[in-house]
């Protein structure tokens, strides 16, 4: 499988337990928005429902985005470093080796992203 692969597995791994379902995300939304049964009324929404959704829309992903980035940063490097494990020691091998630091750093993130 290529590194594109890779990622893409590792990133539904990470997000299974640790992003919240879409109804929690929701629900997280209309919260920060204020958006409760007692403060919007049925006549606010059908007059103004065009502006709430877009406003909803756009707090959803904001919220999701919250979650996604925390999740990734916290895990993906980690992830994707045990499961390339061996191509990272190689890596790390030809740095060592290498007379000029630049071009062996250079060959061994190609060795990382050829596979």
């Amino acid at each position: 499988m290529d590194i594109k692969g890779e990622v893409d597995k590792l990133m539904r791994k990470i997000r299974r337990g640790r992003i919240p379902s879409s109804e929690t995300i929701v629900k997280e939304t209309f919260e920060e928005l204020g958006f409760t049964p007692d403060v919007l009324k049925h006549e606010d929404i059908q007059q103004n429902f065009n502006k709430l959704l877009s406003e909803v829309f756009i707090k959803t992903l904001e919220v999701l985005e919250r979650y996604e980035d925390r999740a990734y940063a916290r895990h993906l490097i980690d992830e994707l470093m045990t499961l390339r494990s061996e191509d990272l020691q190689k890596a790390q091998e030809i740095v060592k080796k290498a007379k000029n630091l630049d071009q062996g750093f250079k060959e061994a993130v190609r060795i990382l992203f050829e596979k």
